[in-house]
């Protein structure tokens, strides 16, 4: 004889059996035996969503004003909403934030609508999603955007519609020459910003170190090359590496560290051009390797250096071990200083000089990077610091040349090696890879995409599977909470009942946020009635008190008929599943009476399903097995319900008469 559990479909086994919210929260997500120690180590340093504010401070201190900015602002506050465009890399949707920053309405958060969805094309915009009051920023600077935009004006229409009704404000980045594209009834909310002058943006971004740049740097042939033609995202990367060469080196000018920073974000740099057309192929891959592993130990300099001459089949073939000069003069010839630890550390170049330079002057050595930077994570020689440092610095270089398929590349061929290969936390790191990669667009739009490719693959492995579910629950939940919710969906339906369970955890968490709760409310029944998965999500999240705490929310029939449609999807089921959610239901009746609207989708779903018959059995168990102090409020709940099941029986045979 089975019992009910194992009578159950499988996905719907050890659903929990209270239901309750706070079981199995992000924080205790486990990445095998890892768990809160992975977290604190992949989530160091990584954006949050409560440092958005700050983040907007950080820019509102920084940004230069183009010269039409305030006439741009006006239209905003007139219309609501602006379409913003203008030339590529004049700072675009640094203006939209800070147009939006500026309304009037400030006391609401700023959102970010994600355009890079999994809907058809022209539902990637939906005017039922805009809140009251609400500050939305939309991006659609991509140049893949335009062919988008021409399906979704109309879409764009109606959705900034929307936001006038609800009396926010939203910004729309656009990219050059959108106005074509545009619907007329909008072309008169487009505006053209122009490109602020670089100099004032760069000594904006530096006026913690000095109050004005000297003349004479500005005037300097490197810097005024750079500034004609760099993005303003450019100009913040220059500016950030400068001070952090500033700090790490007090006694330098800022001219000093200015010019040594601009040598780290150019892709190329005549002088060191020069410096590496003399050096050997072993040389080089010193240099390359000192470049991703700054700070580690020479040895393993050393070392990873060998390993990537190997893997790069260099024409000079291996050496004698005695052959060459010794570690320490090779350093030095090529302006590496050794720290008395034995710390590599450049002095006359940068790091990320070295990183960009190698990258971009050697494309076909990219593939071998790739691998390379995956066997040095797994070597025992490398301390955790030294593989933070070698990911960081290839997933900065992947970011910066568009290449975010490279960090997913990575990852996978991590999880990929045979497990007597694997470092005891390679999940770590394809972790780390992955989240690094989440930190700055385009890049991160490439790791977006293809983590959906992987939940919805059906030969997603579990490794991979346990990788996903935290990387979306901590770091994609952040930015993107729609696209985080969308893959956990799919990763909750996984054949490995941990990683399901997982990531159904991480789903009650998500939802814990009312437009998350109620867009997979919507989404839940629309696949298929026999997803066990969906079905079983449905009942933990359907908490009779979360539905009662805002009164409108069960009086608005879409929400009704949404939550009547997934308890169709559910009573369908063995009884034993979906009862103890049903008696939930029924309980808050006798404690709230207003709360019959529960009832009446209760009633409905079993009627539309041809289940009035078990719902009548749960019932009566349900009043039969109460106490004697709530006896008297079951009573009058089970009436009414049983007035309820008769009126639908009767519209029934009605209909069928």
């Amino acid at each position: 004889m089975t019992t009910a559990e194992e009578s159950l479909p499988v996905g719907m086994q050890d659903v929990d059996a209270k239901y309750a919210t706070n079981v199995g929260k992000v924080d205790n997500l486990v990445i095998g035996e890892l768990g809160e120690s992975l977290r604190r180590r992949l989530l160091r340093g990584l954006p949050k969503a409560e440092l958005a504010e700050s983040r907007l401070q950080w820019l509102e201190s920084r940004f230069i004003e183009p010269d039409n900015f305030k006439e741009v602002w006006s239209k905003l506050q007139r219309a609501r909403s602006v379409l913003v465009s203008g030339p590529a890399g004049a700072g675009r949707r640094s203006a939209a934030k800070m147009l939006l920053r500026r309304s009037p309405s400030s006391s609401s958060p700023i959102r970010e609508v994600p355009v890079d969805t999994e809907e058809e094309e022209a539902d990637f915009l939906k005017p039922e999603t805009v809140l009251r009051g609400e500050r939305l920023l939309v991006d659609l600077s991509a140049d893949s955007e335009l062919r988008r935009l021409d399906s979704a004006g109309r879409t764009l229409e109606a959705f900034l519609g929307a936001v006038e009704k609800a009396e926010g404000y939203a910004a729309v980045v656009l990219p050059p020459g959108a106005g074509d594209f545009l619907p007329v009834e909008l072309s008169s909310q487009l505006v053209e910003i122009e490109r602020p002058n670089t100099s004032d943006v760069l000594a904006q971004h530096l006026k913690d170190l000095c109050t004005a740049l000297p003349q004479d740097v500005l005037d300097d042939e490197k810097v005024g090359e750079f500034l004609s033609t760099a993005s303003m995202e450019e100009i913040g990367r220059l500016s950030e590496h400068c001070l952090r060469l500033c700090r790490q080196s007090p006694e330098q000018p800022v001219e000093v560290c200015l010019r040594t920073a601009l040598q780290a974000v150019s892709k190329r740099d005549k002088t060191f051009e020069r410096f590496v057309s003399t050096l050997s192929a072993p040389k080089r891959a010193l240099l390359l390797s000192a470049g991703f592993l700054e700070g580690a130990h020479a040895d393993v300099v050393g070392d990873s250096a060998e390993k990537l001459r190997a893997q790069a089949e260099s024409p000079e073939g291996q050496l004698p071990v005695l052959s060459s000069a010794g570690l320490d003069s090779q350093l030095r010839e090529l302006r590496l200083d050794l720290t008395e630890s034995r710390e590599v550390r450049f002095s006359t170049w940068s790091a990320e000089a070295v990183v960009n330079y190698f990258w971009h002057a050697f494309p076909r050595l990219r593939p071998v990077l790739l691998e390379w930077v995956g066997r040095c994570c797994t070597s025992s020689l490398l301390t955790n610091a030294d593989r933070v440092q070698l990911v960081q610095q290839f997933a900065m270089v992947c970011r910066q040349g568009r290449h975010g398929a490279d960090l997913c590349t990575l990852a996978s061929w991590l999880l990929q090696l045979d497990a007597r290969h694997q470092p005891p936390r390679v999940r770590d790191w394809a972790a780390r890879i992955l989240a690094e990669g989440l930190k700055e667009e385009p890049g991160a739009l490439v790791i977006r995409r293809q983590i959906y490719e992987w939940v919805t693959s059906q030969s997603l492995s579990t490794d991979l599977a346990d990788v996903l579910v935290f990387v979306c629950s901590n770091v994609l939940a952040e930015t993107h909470p729609e696209q985080a919710m969308v893959r956990l969906r799919h990763l909750a339906r996984h054949s490995h009942h941990r990683i399901a369970r997982q990531a159904s955890d991480a789903l009650v968490d998500l939802v814990e946020d009312d437009r998350i709760f109620f867009d997979l409310l919507w989404r839940l029944p629309r696949v298929s009635r026999r997803a066990d998965a969906d079905a079983a999500l449905f009942l933990r999240i359907a908490d009779p008190g979360r539905l009662l705490c805002e009164p409108s929310v069960l009086g608005d029939g879409a929400v009704r008929d949404q939550l009547i449609e997934n308890w169709v999807s559910v009573v369908g089921r063995p009884r034993e599943f979906w009862e103890e959610r049903a008696c939930d239901w029924f309980g808050a009746h006798t404690r709230d009476p207003s709360a019959e609207a529960l009832l009446d989708v209760l009633v409905g779903a079993a009627g539309a399903a041809g289940r009035v018959g078990r719902l009548f059995v749960v019932l009566r168990n349900w009043a039969a097995d109460g106490d004697e102090d709530s006896a008297e409020e079951r009573r009058r709940t089970q009436q009414l319900v049983r007035k309820k099941i008769d009126e639908v029986q009767v519209k029934r045979a009605e209909e069928a008469g």
